[in-house]
Protein backbone atom coordinates (compact mmCIF):
# COMPACT_ATOMS: atom_id res chain seq x y z
CA UNK A 1 0.00 0.00 0.00
CA UNK A 2 1.13 3.61 -0.32
CA UNK A 3 1.35 4.74 2.94
CA UNK A 4 3.67 4.09 5.37
CA UNK A 5 3.56 2.87 8.73
CA UNK A 6 4.04 3.13 12.19
CA UNK A 7 4.19 0.74 15.62
CA UNK A 8 5.94 -2.29 17.26
CA UNK A 9 5.80 -5.15 15.62
CA UNK A 10 4.52 -5.20 11.41
CA UNK A 11 1.93 -6.99 12.65
CA UNK A 12 0.87 -3.69 14.54
CA UNK A 13 1.77 -0.99 12.75
CA UNK A 14 -0.91 2.08 12.01
CA UNK A 15 -1.01 4.48 9.09
CA UNK A 16 1.36 7.67 9.37
CA UNK A 17 0.41 9.95 6.47
CA UNK A 18 1.66 13.30 5.06
CA UNK A 19 -0.93 15.73 5.89
CA UNK A 20 1.19 18.93 4.28
CA UNK A 21 -1.06 19.37 1.40
CA UNK A 22 -3.93 20.38 3.46
CA UNK A 23 -2.11 22.52 5.48
CA UNK A 24 -0.72 24.76 3.27
CA UNK A 25 -2.60 27.48 1.87
CA UNK A 26 -3.47 25.96 -2.01
CA UNK A 27 -5.85 23.99 -3.76
CA UNK A 28 -9.32 23.18 -2.20
CA UNK A 29 -8.49 25.08 1.07
CA UNK A 30 -8.83 27.89 -1.25
CA UNK A 31 -11.86 26.82 -2.57
CA UNK A 32 -10.15 25.67 -6.00
CA UNK A 33 -9.59 22.43 -7.52
CA UNK A 34 -7.73 20.04 -5.57
CA UNK A 35 -3.94 19.59 -6.26
CA UNK A 36 -2.20 16.62 -7.23
CA UNK A 37 -0.78 15.98 -3.94
CA UNK A 38 -4.14 17.32 -1.74
CA UNK A 39 -5.74 14.42 -4.36
CA UNK A 40 -2.74 11.47 -3.79
CA UNK A 41 -3.07 12.04 0.43
CA UNK A 42 -7.18 11.38 0.04
CA UNK A 43 -7.04 8.65 -1.64
CA UNK A 44 -4.40 7.55 0.89
CA UNK A 45 -6.86 8.35 3.53
CA UNK A 46 -9.65 6.51 2.21
CA UNK A 47 -7.83 3.89 2.30
CA UNK A 48 -6.75 3.75 5.54
CA UNK A 49 -10.16 4.72 7.16
CA UNK A 50 -11.44 1.86 5.19
CA UNK A 51 -9.29 -0.68 6.74
CA UNK A 52 -8.07 0.59 9.65
CA UNK A 53 -10.41 3.69 11.00
CA UNK A 54 -7.19 4.62 12.70
CA UNK A 55 -4.00 6.72 11.82
CA UNK A 56 -1.30 8.95 12.51
CA UNK A 57 -1.00 12.51 11.28
CA UNK A 58 1.33 15.43 11.70
CA UNK A 59 -1.13 18.12 12.81
CA UNK A 60 1.61 20.78 12.97
CA UNK A 61 1.24 20.95 16.95
CA UNK A 62 5.50 21.29 17.55
CA UNK A 63 5.55 23.58 20.37
CA UNK A 64 2.41 23.72 22.09
CA UNK A 65 2.61 20.13 22.89
CA UNK A 66 5.26 20.12 25.54
CA UNK A 67 3.65 22.93 26.98
CA UNK A 68 0.19 21.19 27.19
CA UNK A 69 1.25 18.44 28.76
CA UNK A 70 3.74 20.05 31.50
CA UNK A 71 0.25 22.35 32.15
CA UNK A 72 -1.45 18.78 32.19
CA UNK A 73 0.85 17.61 35.15
CA UNK A 74 0.86 20.45 37.07
CA UNK A 75 -3.00 20.41 37.03
CA UNK A 76 -3.40 16.66 37.92
CA UNK A 77 -0.94 17.45 41.11
CA UNK A 78 -3.41 18.94 43.29
CA UNK A 79 -7.41 18.48 41.94
CA UNK A 80 -9.09 19.88 45.48
CA UNK A 81 -9.89 23.12 44.27
CA UNK A 82 -10.62 22.48 40.29
CA UNK A 83 -13.83 23.24 39.30
CA UNK A 84 -16.00 19.96 39.58
CA UNK A 85 -17.37 18.45 36.72
CA UNK A 86 -20.42 19.74 34.92
CA UNK A 87 -22.65 17.49 33.49
CA UNK A 88 -25.25 19.60 31.60
CA UNK A 89 -21.52 21.92 29.93
CA UNK A 90 -19.46 18.50 29.96
CA UNK A 91 -16.80 20.66 31.54
CA UNK A 92 -14.67 20.51 34.92
CA UNK A 93 -12.60 17.49 36.73
CA UNK A 94 -13.87 14.38 36.83
CA UNK A 95 -12.23 12.15 39.88
CA UNK A 96 -11.04 8.74 39.27
CA UNK A 97 -13.47 6.15 38.97
CA UNK A 98 -16.03 8.60 37.27
CA UNK A 99 -16.14 7.24 33.88
CA UNK A 100 -16.72 3.65 32.52
CA UNK A 101 -15.92 3.18 29.08
CA UNK A 102 -16.98 -0.08 28.94
CA UNK A 103 -19.83 -1.21 31.92
CA UNK A 104 -19.00 -4.89 31.23
CA UNK A 105 -15.47 -3.69 33.30
CA UNK A 106 -15.26 -1.94 36.45
CA UNK A 107 -14.76 1.89 36.30
CA UNK A 108 -11.68 3.27 34.01
CA UNK A 109 -8.38 3.73 36.02
CA UNK A 110 -7.94 7.36 34.78
CA UNK A 111 -9.26 11.28 35.95
CA UNK A 112 -9.90 14.04 33.44
CA UNK A 113 -10.44 17.61 32.90
CA UNK A 114 -13.01 18.59 29.95
CA UNK A 115 -12.73 22.00 28.39
CA UNK A 116 -14.92 23.23 25.53
CA UNK A 117 -14.87 26.04 22.90
CA UNK A 118 -14.21 29.19 24.84
CA UNK A 119 -16.42 30.76 22.43
CA UNK A 120 -19.30 28.64 23.12
CA UNK A 121 -19.04 27.80 27.43
CA UNK A 122 -17.17 29.55 29.46
CA UNK A 123 -14.71 27.10 31.24
CA UNK A 124 -14.37 27.18 34.85
CA UNK A 125 -10.16 27.05 35.55
CA UNK A 126 -9.97 27.75 39.12
CA UNK A 127 -7.43 26.03 40.72
CA UNK A 128 -5.71 25.18 37.64
CA UNK A 129 -2.07 26.65 36.91
CA UNK A 130 -0.77 29.95 36.17
CA UNK A 131 -0.61 30.00 32.43
CA UNK A 132 -3.19 26.95 31.78
CA UNK A 133 -6.01 29.41 29.80
CA UNK A 134 -3.30 30.97 27.26
CA UNK A 135 -2.14 27.35 26.50
CA UNK A 136 -4.48 25.36 26.44
CA UNK A 137 -6.54 28.05 24.26
CA UNK A 138 -3.35 27.65 21.99
CA UNK A 139 -3.78 23.95 22.01
CA UNK A 140 -7.81 24.05 21.17
CA UNK A 141 -6.84 27.28 18.16
CA UNK A 142 -4.37 24.65 16.42
CA UNK A 143 -6.28 21.54 17.05
CA UNK A 144 -9.43 23.73 15.28
CA UNK A 145 -7.83 24.59 12.67
CA UNK A 146 -6.38 21.24 11.80
CA UNK A 147 -9.83 19.53 12.65
CA UNK A 148 -11.58 21.96 9.43
CA UNK A 149 -8.58 21.04 6.95
CA UNK A 150 -9.16 17.28 8.24
CA UNK A 151 -12.66 18.05 7.31
CA UNK A 152 -12.21 19.13 3.54
CA UNK A 153 -9.50 15.97 3.52
CA UNK A 154 -12.14 13.88 4.17
CA UNK A 155 -14.64 15.44 1.76
CA UNK A 156 -12.11 14.62 -1.15
CA UNK A 157 -11.39 11.27 0.01
CA UNK A 158 -14.87 10.60 0.21
CA UNK A 159 -14.97 12.39 -3.20
CA UNK A 160 -18.08 14.22 -2.02
CA UNK A 161 -19.73 16.15 -4.95
CA UNK A 162 -18.28 19.81 -5.14
CA UNK A 163 -21.10 21.41 -3.48
CA UNK A 164 -20.84 19.51 -0.42
CA UNK A 165 -16.79 19.77 0.01
CA UNK A 166 -18.04 21.77 2.75
CA UNK A 167 -20.69 18.77 4.13
CA UNK A 168 -18.72 18.12 7.65
CA UNK A 169 -17.56 21.55 7.96
CA UNK A 170 -21.37 22.93 7.81
CA UNK A 171 -22.22 20.84 10.81
CA UNK A 172 -19.26 22.02 12.84
CA UNK A 173 -19.45 25.63 12.29
CA UNK A 174 -19.77 26.71 15.99
CA UNK A 175 -17.63 24.24 17.55
CA UNK A 176 -20.02 23.85 20.24
CA UNK A 177 -20.34 19.73 20.38
CA UNK A 178 -16.35 19.34 20.40
CA UNK A 179 -14.47 18.92 23.66
CA UNK A 180 -11.07 18.63 24.38
CA UNK A 181 -10.02 16.25 27.76
CA UNK A 182 -6.88 16.59 29.66
CA UNK A 183 -6.19 12.97 31.05
CA UNK A 184 -4.18 11.40 33.45
CA UNK A 185 -3.56 7.79 34.65
CA UNK A 186 -2.17 7.29 37.99
CA UNK A 187 0.38 4.85 38.91
CA UNK A 188 -1.78 1.66 39.49
CA UNK A 189 -1.46 -2.24 40.11
CA UNK A 190 -0.33 -4.12 37.44
CA UNK A 191 -2.12 -7.78 37.75
CA UNK A 192 -1.36 -10.34 35.31
CA UNK A 193 -4.14 -11.66 32.30
CA UNK A 194 -5.96 -8.41 34.01
CA UNK A 195 -4.53 -5.25 33.47
CA UNK A 196 -3.15 -5.94 30.03
CA UNK A 197 -6.76 -6.80 28.93
CA UNK A 198 -7.27 -10.48 28.90
CA UNK A 199 -9.58 -10.63 31.93
CA UNK A 200 -12.68 -8.61 33.22
CA UNK A 201 -10.81 -6.37 35.43
CA UNK A 202 -10.21 -2.59 35.29
CA UNK A 203 -8.13 -1.50 32.87
CA UNK A 204 -7.23 2.57 32.11
CA UNK A 205 -10.12 2.95 29.92
CA UNK A 206 -12.28 0.50 28.72
CA UNK A 207 -13.51 -1.54 24.87
CA UNK A 208 -15.48 1.83 23.52
CA UNK A 209 -16.29 3.57 20.27
CA UNK A 210 -16.00 7.55 19.94
CA UNK A 211 -19.46 9.08 19.55
CA UNK A 212 -18.62 12.07 16.88
CA UNK A 213 -17.40 12.53 13.74
CA UNK A 214 -12.89 11.96 14.57
CA UNK A 215 -11.21 12.20 17.72
CA UNK A 216 -7.48 13.58 17.89
CA UNK A 217 -5.37 12.23 20.38
CA UNK A 218 -2.09 13.75 21.43
CA UNK A 219 -0.29 10.90 23.37
CA UNK A 220 2.99 11.98 24.87
CA UNK A 221 5.92 9.93 23.48
CA UNK A 222 6.46 7.18 23.87
CA UNK A 223 3.44 6.43 25.84
CA UNK A 224 2.23 2.78 25.52
CA UNK A 225 -1.43 1.07 26.60
CA UNK A 226 -3.82 2.46 23.46
CA UNK A 227 -4.83 -0.80 21.82
CA UNK A 228 -7.28 -0.51 18.52
CA UNK A 229 -9.11 -2.84 16.13
CA UNK A 230 -9.43 -2.25 12.66
CA UNK A 231 -12.52 -0.95 11.07
CA UNK A 232 -12.19 -3.94 8.66
CA UNK A 233 -12.73 -6.51 11.50
CA UNK A 234 -16.66 -5.03 11.60
CA UNK A 235 -19.13 -2.33 12.73
CA UNK A 236 -18.15 -1.11 16.74
CA UNK A 237 -21.20 -2.45 17.82
CA UNK A 238 -20.15 -6.14 17.14
CA UNK A 239 -16.14 -5.10 18.58
CA UNK A 240 -17.22 -3.23 21.75
CA UNK A 241 -18.75 -4.67 24.77
CA UNK A 242 -16.62 -8.40 25.05
CA UNK A 243 -13.74 -8.44 27.28
CA UNK A 244 -11.59 -11.50 29.02
CA UNK A 245 -10.04 -13.33 26.75
CA UNK A 246 -10.09 -10.35 24.20
CA UNK A 247 -5.92 -10.12 22.99
CA UNK A 248 -7.24 -11.15 19.24
CA UNK A 249 -6.88 -8.58 17.27
CA UNK A 250 -5.84 -5.38 19.31
CA UNK A 251 -3.31 -3.34 17.38
CA UNK A 252 -0.79 -1.42 19.88
CA UNK A 253 -1.01 2.52 19.18
CA UNK A 254 2.28 4.12 20.56
CA UNK A 255 3.14 8.02 20.88
CA UNK A 256 4.99 9.13 18.23
CA UNK A 257 5.94 12.44 19.09
CA UNK A 258 3.99 15.89 18.04
CA UNK A 259 2.03 13.40 15.63
CA UNK A 260 -1.61 12.90 16.42
CA UNK A 261 -3.74 9.68 16.53
CA UNK A 262 -6.72 10.05 14.51
CA UNK A 263 -9.93 7.67 14.57
CA UNK A 264 -13.68 7.73 13.12
CA UNK A 265 -16.45 7.84 14.96
CA UNK A 266 -20.15 7.10 15.26
CA UNK A 267 -21.44 10.25 13.40
CA UNK A 268 -19.31 9.58 10.55
CA UNK A 269 -20.09 5.85 9.75
CA UNK A 270 -23.61 7.20 9.54
CA UNK A 271 -22.97 9.74 7.25
CA UNK A 272 -20.89 7.22 5.23
CA UNK A 273 -23.33 4.32 5.93
CA UNK A 274 -20.39 2.72 7.57
CA UNK A 275 -18.12 3.50 4.05
CA UNK A 276 -15.75 4.25 7.40
CA UNK A 277 -17.13 2.98 10.54
CA UNK A 278 -16.39 3.86 13.86
CA UNK A 279 -13.43 2.00 15.37
CA UNK A 280 -13.12 0.38 18.82
CA UNK A 281 -10.29 0.86 20.87
CA UNK A 282 -8.98 0.95 25.07
CA UNK A 283 -6.12 1.55 27.42
CA UNK A 284 -4.14 -1.45 29.06
CA UNK A 285 -1.62 -1.62 31.57
CA UNK A 286 0.69 -4.09 29.24
CA UNK A 287 3.51 -4.40 32.73
CA UNK A 288 4.70 -3.65 35.77
CA UNK A 289 6.82 -0.83 33.99
CA UNK A 290 3.88 1.22 32.34
CA UNK A 291 1.70 0.50 35.42
CA UNK A 292 4.63 2.39 37.71
CA UNK A 293 4.49 5.50 35.38
CA UNK A 294 2.05 8.27 34.87
CA UNK A 295 1.01 8.41 31.73
CA UNK A 296 -1.48 11.49 29.81
CA UNK A 297 -3.10 12.02 26.97
CA UNK A 298 -5.02 15.05 25.21
CA UNK A 299 -8.05 13.71 23.07
CA UNK A 300 -10.14 16.14 20.84
CA UNK A 301 -13.32 15.05 20.13
CA UNK A 302 -14.84 16.65 17.29
CA UNK A 303 -18.66 16.36 17.71
CA UNK A 304 -20.90 17.94 15.52
CA UNK A 305 -23.09 20.97 16.79
CA UNK A 306 -26.06 20.16 18.45
CA UNK A 307 -28.63 21.27 15.46
CA UNK A 308 -26.57 19.51 12.95
CA UNK A 309 -28.19 16.60 10.70
CA UNK A 310 -26.59 13.97 10.45
CA UNK A 311 -28.25 12.24 7.55
CA UNK A 312 -26.37 9.43 5.23
CA UNK A 313 -25.21 11.28 1.80
CA UNK A 314 -26.27 9.67 -1.39
CA UNK A 315 -22.80 9.41 -2.51
CA UNK A 316 -22.91 5.99 -0.09
CA UNK A 317 -26.10 4.47 -1.76
CA UNK A 318 -26.80 2.65 -4.90
CA UNK A 319 -30.11 4.04 -6.83
CA UNK A 320 -32.82 2.53 -4.60
CA UNK A 321 -30.93 1.32 -1.61
CA UNK A 322 -31.54 2.55 1.35
CA UNK A 323 -29.60 4.08 3.86
CA UNK A 324 -28.73 1.92 7.44
CA UNK A 325 -29.32 4.50 9.72
CA UNK A 326 -32.00 6.77 10.33
CA UNK A 327 -31.34 11.07 9.59
CA UNK A 328 -31.24 12.01 13.31
CA UNK A 329 -29.80 15.70 14.51
CA UNK A 330 -26.88 15.52 16.15
CA UNK A 331 -27.86 16.34 19.66
CA UNK A 332 -30.29 13.41 19.30
CA UNK A 333 -27.62 10.95 18.11
CA UNK A 334 -25.33 11.55 21.15
CA UNK A 335 -28.34 11.23 23.29
CA UNK A 336 -29.06 8.05 22.01
CA UNK A 337 -24.96 6.84 21.88
CA UNK A 338 -25.49 8.42 25.78
CA UNK A 339 -28.76 6.32 26.42
CA UNK A 340 -27.19 2.94 24.99
CA UNK A 341 -24.41 3.14 27.42
CA UNK A 342 -26.82 3.38 30.45
CA UNK A 343 -28.48 0.31 28.76
CA UNK A 344 -25.19 -1.04 28.96
CA UNK A 345 -24.34 -0.65 32.32
CA UNK A 346 -28.18 -2.00 33.44
CA UNK A 347 -27.46 -4.97 31.32
CA UNK A 348 -30.67 -4.63 28.92
CA UNK A 349 -28.41 -4.17 25.98
CA UNK A 350 -26.99 -1.33 23.99
CA UNK A 351 -23.90 -1.22 21.84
Amino acid sequence: QAFKYFGFPAMTRLPLLDFSPFMVEEGCVLGLCPTDAQLAMAEQLDQALKEYGFLYLDLGLEGVCDKAFEVAKELFKDTTNLAPYDLENNVGYKSLGLDVANHARPADLKEAFALRCHRVVENDLRGAPAGTSETLQELWHRLEKAAFRFMLACSVALKLPPEDLDLFVRAHTQMSGTCMTLNHYPPCKFEPNVSDGRGSGAIRVGEHADFGLFTFLILEDPSSGLQVKKAALGAASEQCGGVGGASVGWLDAPGHGTRAIVNVGAAMARWTNDRWRATVHRVIVPNEEEAACHRYSIPFFVQPDPDAIIETHRSFMAEGEEPRYTTMLAKDHLQMKLSELVKAKSGIGGS
